[in-house]
């Protein structure tokens, strides 16, 4: 248009700068990789150690810990095999009992509680002022206490929860309870320490600046934390309540069944993100959890990741500006080059090239820039080749597509007798050509014969296979009335020749027009249906045999069945019921016999047709994966029609 400014051409960038740029952004790329890798695995290699370290400490505060409750296990058992002796009167019994306590200096007291049957209140055993004295508790309901009821329900040892003594002590115990019988009566021994001998060991893990650990009940209490306001007064999913941490409450989980971990719990309503290392005590299943900020724990990966850092800055630095210095040599090297190939750029491409410069690049572009132009005449010369070519095979293909068709029988127009038989057939290959067939014919005035095959494989050999069995069925057919004779003389044809498609499952039946007898045989094939006028279906799934071109000596068998007037015999291959959804989902069996229940009328061209429309709608239109032939018969028995 006349007075029109044309519109401004968006300005290149050299070739320095562009260097730079990409440059840079590699440059970036790599740094930021190697600092992130760096600090993967440098952190992998420091939570490894921190592991090791947290775990060899609380394997060791643990022990301190089971030293004293296998001690107090060893001595409740000594007292139990005395007492089933029955050999110790009072005052021998209290001398022994006088030297656990000096052996033992975590035994707080020890009660020996009889059956209430038997009417006998407990008696405690305590050591006051250096000497064991006995008293007898009376008015106590001992027996539905813990420290009681579960090691006699059990008969089993047992060490209780933390429990507050108001009767002697007056204070929080341990107790280790077991099963024990006196003359001849049952009864429970305790053993009781006092809960800090737990605390003061869990209290003395000190690691890094503010590492602490926490020791937990096997239902979660809180025995030690930094908090005295947590101890014996919340659990520690109470802890993960209040937070509002689903994470912590997995944690709490974890440690109260027993297992051994090392675990993140992200930072949560100001709670600092943390590792925890826990693992049970073996003796009563509690729990030691040493906790350790994770800012702590990596503090030293972080100073390493600064200095990696500022070294790294250094070294990109330097690296931008030696690129920046050659780029701008080499844009000068190549601009006469660039003239070039812009003059081939605008269609001349038997501009001759500049003299280039003694540089063994810019003598390696020239030779590469020399061949491509030789090199453009051929490939436009093979493509004009190469495109007749696939014209002419794809005439081919719709030549043999178009024999294939002719092979199968036409809907219409069958020279078939029509007061006995109606047949209606439909062939979908996935391709232009495929390997199925299905095909239909009277072998006399009063036999029908009908047949539905699968080829191994697709494509033209596929095809190949099936019109020479198709060929085949014809001309070894008549004169038969054995299915499985005329299938073995395919498989031995299949044998014999040995196609490269000589796998063939298939379906061949012959049926008796005027007394409806139906023999067929099923090499290796999809099951056989038939639907009667009121929609009941029957399935003939059992196989006669192998698919055909396996064996040689196949031994093939054949079923009768007797038609009724109206029924409705349907023979389809596998690619209906592998037909796939766009979920991936099979189109199957159960979907294909909804359609036979539901069929309006049974009408052979009816049948099919509405099974070929579930069979698309399933699969969204989508191009199946397979062929798909569907053959529908049915048998008029003696003159009735078959209206559509």
């Amino acid at each position: 248009m006349r007075g029109s400014t044309p519109l401004p051409r968006k300005k290149s960038r050299s070739l320095a700068s562009q260097l730079i740029i990409v440059t840079f952004a590699v440059l970036v790329f790599v740094f930021a990789a190697s600092l992130l890798i760096t600090r993967y695995f440098v952190g992998q290699v420091m939570l490894e150690h921190a592991q090791n370290d947290l775990g060899f400490l609380a394997h060791n505060k643990i022990h301190q810990i089971e030293i004293d409750m296998r001690k107090l296990e060893i001595q409740g058992k000594m007292l139990k095999e005395l007492l089933a002796l029955g050999t110790l009167d009072e005052r021998e019994l209290l001398s022994f009992i006088d030297n656990q306590f000096i052996e033992n200096n975590q035994l707080r007291s020890v009660c020996i509680a009889q059956d209430p049957v038997v009417g006998k209140p407990p008696v405690l055993y305590q050591l006051l002022a250096g000497k064991t004295i006995s008293k007898r508790m009376d008015g106590t309901d001992y027996q539905f206490m813990d420290w009681y009821q579960i090691p006699d329900l059990t008969n089993w040892e047992y060490w209780s929860e933390p429990w507050y003594d108001t009767y002697a002590t007056g204070r929080i115990l341990v107790s280790y309870s077991l099963p024990i019988q006196m003359a001849g009566n049952r009864g429970i021994l305790r053993l009781d320490m006092p809960l800090e001998s737990f605390q003061t060991v869990a209290q003395q893990v000190k690691i890094y600046k503010t590492g602490y650990a926490i020791l937990l009940t096997n239902n979660g209490t809180i025995v030690t934390h930094p908090a005295d306001s947590l101890l014996m007064n919340y659990t520690f999913f109470d802890l993960a309540e209040e937070l509002g941490d689903p994470t912590l409450r997995d944690l709490g989980r974890k440690m109260c069944s027993g297992r051994t971990g090392f675990l993140q719990i992200p930072e949560q309503n100001k709670h600092p993100s943390s590792w925890y290392y826990y693992m049970p005590l073996q003796t009563n299943q509690w729990t030691l959890a040493i906790v350790v900020p994770e800012k702590e724990l990596l503090a030293d990966l972080k100073k390493l990741l600064w200095m990696l850092f500022f070294s790294e800055l250094g070294a990109f630095t330097v690296i931008c500006g030696g690129i920046y210095v050659s780029s701008l040599r080499l844009n000068h090297t190549l601009k006469p080059i660039v003239e070039s190939f812009t003059r081939i750029g605008s269609g001349d491409f038997q501009t001759p090239l500049p003299e280039l410069p003694h540089i063994r690049e810019a003598e390696i572009l020239g030779e590469a820039v020399t061949a491509m132009q030789n090199a453009l005449q051929k490939y436009v010369e093979n493509i004009r080749l190469v495109t007749d070519e696939k014209n002419k095979i794809l005439n081919e293909v719709i030549f043999a597509s178009a024999i294939q068709r002719n092979l199968i029988p036409k809907n219409t127009g069958q020279p078939l007798s029509p007061d006995h038989i109606s047949s209606f057939g439909i062939l979908e290959p996935a391709g232009e050509i495929g390997g199925d067939l299905y095909d239909y014919f009277l072998l006399d005035q009063d036999t029908y014969c009908f047949a539905i095959a699968d080829v191994a494989g697709k494509g033209i050999v596929a095809a190949m296979t099936m019109t020479m069995v198709t060929t085949l069925l014809r001309s070894i057919a008549p004169g038969q009335n054995q299915p499985e004779l005329i299938l073995k003389k395919v498989n031995t044809f299949l044998i014999e020749n040995n196609l490269e498609s000589n796998f063939v499952t298939i379906i061949l039946g012959i049926i008796d027009l005027t007394t409806g007898r139906m023999t067929f045989a099923n090499a290796g094939h999809v099951p056989l249906y038939i639907v009667n006028p009121a929609r009941k279906l029957r399935k003939y799934s059992k196989t006669h045999s192998t698919a055909l071109g396996f064996l040689k000596n196949l031994k093939i068998g054949s079923e009768k069945v007797s038609l009724e007037p109206g029924d409705t015999i349907v023979v389809l291959t596998d690619g209906v019921t592998e037909a796939m959804s766009s979920d991936e989902d099979f189109f199957g069996y159960e979907r294909l016999e909804a359609v036979l229940n539901s069929l309006p009328q049974t009408h052979p061209e009816i049948t099919a047709n509405a099974i070929l429309t579930e069979v698309h709608a399933f699969s969204n239109q989508a191009t199946h994966k397979d062929d798909i032939s569907i053959l529908a018969i049915e048998y008029l028995g003696n003159g009735r029609l078959s209206n559509p």
